[in-house]
């Protein structure tokens, strides 16, 4: 798609050291996946994440947003991440 820089739709990927600055930066559909360190700039939503077990750690997006789609977080670890705003408390 090309509005988003990043799309993955599955499980056990891993997104590190990537740059992006499109409509929506990272998308994440699945479980048990890893992103770390990445820099997204431009984006409405830098970060999109919808599924569980996921670790989003050590990325950049000083002038966006970030959401996680799923209640409490549902055991996605969010640690080290710089960002305008987050849509749930659990993400830091």
């Amino acid at each position: 798609n090309h509005d988003r820089d990043f799309a993955v739709f599955g499980n056990d990927n891993v997104l590190v050291q990537n740059a992006g600055s499109g409509a929506d930066g990272f998308f994440i559909q699945g479980d048990n996946n890893r992103v770390s360190r990445n820099v997204v700039f431009s984006s409405s939503d830098a970060f999109s994440i919808f599924g569980q077990n996921n670790i989003i750690e050590n990325n950049l997006a000083p002038f966006q947003s970030v959401v996680d789609g799923n209640v409490n977080c549902d055991n996605n670890t969010w640690s080290g991440n710089i960002f305008a705003t987050a849509n749930q408390a659990c993400i830091q």
